[in-house]
């Protein structure tokens, strides 16, 4: 029915106006799906598969909106009320660091108490019906000192961190093993919310990268994390295990960390309808033409295109505190999405506040406690400005993600001119969606009037 009232309203508009957007689907391959081999997938009728398009749960498809929120940025006594907005706002999966630093700030001295107490976090989600992401490191960067290892660690002479060193592998298999006891028995395989396992973060190491990721994900299954999901986010054209672990791709509106001054940032690749998955300012095309047509080469497509930082915010530096434009947030959802994107996770969702240890403060880059970031939940739990674009973009994923899911996208190969009004199809069996965008930050575009976009695909017209 809803497919219907979408077609009806495209036919409606299209016979109204005259100025014609063609594209031509008829002869485009669509990709072949094969699933990808991960970990346990879960309970009977409730199985979460992977394959290299989108994620599905008991067969059926979806599109799952994921947002962050760090447990220990934010007072215990908080936790269900942030995570009840972020249900109600259409989130289904919270993705959250688990910052060893803050956990372990001395050598031996494990603290999982208060806002600490992952467990009683991960209960909270299952209580409230979202599921989890956990990422896990040992290195974050989260914008805390060292990334989110403990000082003990960087200081040690012995060995090199974020390496294949023997010792410091060691180093983290504690580290591994003593999150496992927190959370063993809520795994998605036992009727627990944590379906997917983040390994490292922004790991960039030429020559080390599938090895030093290969390694941490063989310690975790051996510890027991045994989920349906394995990811590492997928930064700098780096190379990443094919069909092990599942890179996420990150865009940022704002990128507070390169500029400074009354420099501005130039326009970026993420900024337009394209199958680049590395935004250009944090970091493959895999790209065929077909006719007019831009289109994913199913032939490389050998994952999907998930995502875990879509920076709908921005967090605060001191030589540049960027305040994005709400209207932003909605362009950026919309421009993913019509790249294919089947899997929408924001950084941040929820912001918080930088925990003061015993011994020091965490502060990196940003503030010492602010870690605000502009988020649609605001640091002291009031909503954001962002929050009207997030919820009815987060809405439209959980009504028509089961249908738009397993539909590829394409885009007309005119969308290269950059002065071209920017559209995309998605497309599977006999439906479709159309994105359009004409909006770009700090720079004006020409309005266009008397627009008609045709569509020629299987029955679609």
């Amino acid at each position: 029915m809803k497919k219907a009232i979408v077609f009806t309203a495209l036919a409606f508009s299209a016979a109204t106006l005259s100025a014609q957007y063609n594209i031509n689907l008829s002869r485009v391959t669509p990709p072949s799906i094969e699933y990808l081999k991960m970990g346990n997938t879960g309970p009977k009728g409730k199985e979460i598969r992977v394959n290299n398009l989108y994620m599905d749960e008991g067969g059926i498809p979806q599109l799952p909106v994921m947002g962050e929120f760090h447990y220990s940025r934010m007072h215990p006594n908080y936790w269900k009320d942030a995570l009840l907005k972020m249900k109600a706002s259409g989130i289904n999966i919270v993705a959250t660091y688990c910052l060893w630093s803050l956990h372990e700030e001395m050598e031996g001295e494990l603290s999982w108490q208060e806002h600490l107490n992952l467990r009683r976090f991960i209960q909270l989600c299952k209580e409230v019906g979202l599921k989890v992401h956990l990422r896990i490191g040992p290195y974050c960067n989260a914008e805390i000192k060292n990334g989110g290892l403990p000082d003990w660690i960087i200081g040690n002479p012995n060995f090199r961190t974020r390496s294949n060193d023997p010792l410091y592998l060691n180093y983290v298999r504690h580290w591994y093993e003593a999150i496992y006891k927190q959370v063993k028995g809520l795994l998605y395989k036992d009727g627990g919310p944590i379906m997917a396992i983040q390994l490292e973060n922004e790991y960039v190491s030429q020559g080390m990268i599938i090895s030093h990721l290969m390694n941490l994900k063989k310690m975790a299954v051996e510890i027991g994390f045994d989920v349906p999901l394995y990811s590492m986010t997928h930064w700098m054209d780096s190379e990443y295990p094919k069909g092990e672990i599942v890179p996420y791709a990150g865009f940022y509106i704002e990128a507070p960390w390169m500029t400074s001054g009354k420099e501005e940032m130039p326009t970026s690749n993420f900024e337009f309808f394209t199958y680049n998955r590395l935004s250009d300012n944090i970091g493959t095309d895999i790209i065929k033409i077909e006719g007019d047509v831009e289109s994913l080469n199913g032939e490389n497509n050998d994952s999907p295109f998930f995502t875990c930082e879509i920076g709908v915010g921005s967090t605060t530096f001191r030589h540049r505190r960027a305040v994005v434009p709400e209207e932003l947030a909605g362009e950026m959802i919309n421009l993913r999405l019509g790249c294919g994107a089947n899997l929408m996770g924001y950084y941040m969702y929820v912001g918080g506040s930088n925990p003061v240890g015993e011994k020091r403060t965490f502060q990196s880059s940003g503030p010492r406690i602010n870690y605000d970031y502009q988020a649609p939940i605001r640091e002291f739990g009031t909503l954001g400005t962002v929050m009207q674009e997030t919820k009815k973009y987060n809405y439209f994923m959980n009504d028509f993600g089961t249908a738009l899911a397993p539909a590829a996208a394409y885009l007309p190969t005119s969308n290269q001119n950059r002065n071209n009004l920017q559209w995309a199809v998605r497309l599977h069996n006999n439906s479709g969606y159309l994105f359009c965008s004409n909006y770009l930050y700090r720079n004006s575009k020409k309005d266009y009037k008397n627009v008609q976009f045709k569509v020629k695909g299987t029955s679609i017209n």
